[in-house]
């Protein structure tokens, strides 16, 4: 019975990990979809910038005027309670 108990509640924080995880990823590409849909909107970029949940990084890495290509950096230190273990975790994409 106490083995089982211990494999739940390392189970479990793998799944809050993995949630965590899912979550950023949602809205790194929900950003991503912000910005292209805006036409890269400084407004919306600062919006997205402002946000205090995840840090979010945009830099533009075009190198004409006339063509927009920004760089989406969206980070967040995940944690499993338990084990009091602690990762940063990024995801990068490119909005075009």
């Amino acid at each position: 019975m106490l083995f089982v108990t211990f494999v739940s509640v390392i189970l479990v924080n793998f799944l809050v990990f993995e949630s965590q995880k899912s979550k950023l990823e949602d809205y790194h590409y929900a950003v991503v979809n912000e910005i292209e849909s805006s036409d890269f909107s400084p407004s919306v970029i600062n919006k997205v910038k402002a946000n205090g949940t995840y840090k979010v990084t945009i830099t533009n890495v075009s190198s004409k005027e006339d063509l927009a290509i920004y760089q989406v950096t969206t980070e967040k230190e995940l944690t499993m309670p338990i084990f009091k273990f602690k990762v940063k975790y990024v995801k990068e994409s490119t909005a075009r």
